[in-house]
């Protein structure tokens, strides 16, 4: 299925199929069907665990929760190889890039940043199952997915990409 995705508006060729409803700044986000009705609820959640510091960004967790409360899928991120602060240290001008996240929603996946213009979400044996790319100057995102995903699923999961873009941004102390 193709779709594009601009101004927090997925769109078929027959018209929107979901939409991103913009709300204060902060982590969470309402995602409407077409008929306006709360579908998702994009959260994030810090959780912190024994032996990591309130910097790792292990500690999140990006959360789509159904309008019952029940989590519809579940993300972890995770730094990109090489810079795990564990292994190789905390550097001294910046974070460490995050450019993964692990997906839980009926199966495990793994979301990955090829870079600031593209995200692709493989399955658990590798194949692609969703592909985001960034259209330039024209703005919008084009979109390609298995047909089992419901609309609603991926702007929820174009908002895990942004929050492992948030994750890179210049931290200003």
């Amino acid at each position: 299925m193709d779709y594009i995705l601009k101004s927090g508006v997925l769109c078929t060729q027959n018209g929107p199929a979901a939409r991103i409803r913009p709300g204060l700044p902060g982590p969470e986000r309402d995602i409407l069907s077409p008929d306006g009705a709360v579908a998702l609820r994009a959260v994030v959640r810090t959780q912190p665990e024994q032996g990591r510091s309130s910097g790792d960004v292990r500690t999140r967790q990006y959360v789509l929760e159904r309008p019952d409360g029940s989590a519809a899928a579940c993300a972890r991120p995770d730094y990109a190889p090489g810079q795990d602060p564990a292994a190789a240290g905390w550097p001294v001008s910046r974070l460490p890039r995050v450019d993964r996240a692990r997906v839980t929603m009926g199966g495990e996946y793994l979301l990955v940043m090829e870079n600031s213009r593209s995200y692709l979400l493989r399955d658990g044996s590798g194949a692609p199952v969703l592909h985001f790319r960034h259209r330039g100057l024209t703005g919008g995102w084009d979109v390609t997915c298995s047909a089992s995903l419901a609309p609603e699923t991926v702007c929820g999961l174009f908002l895990f990409c942004r929050c492992i873009e948030r994750e890179n941004e210049f931290l200003v102390v």
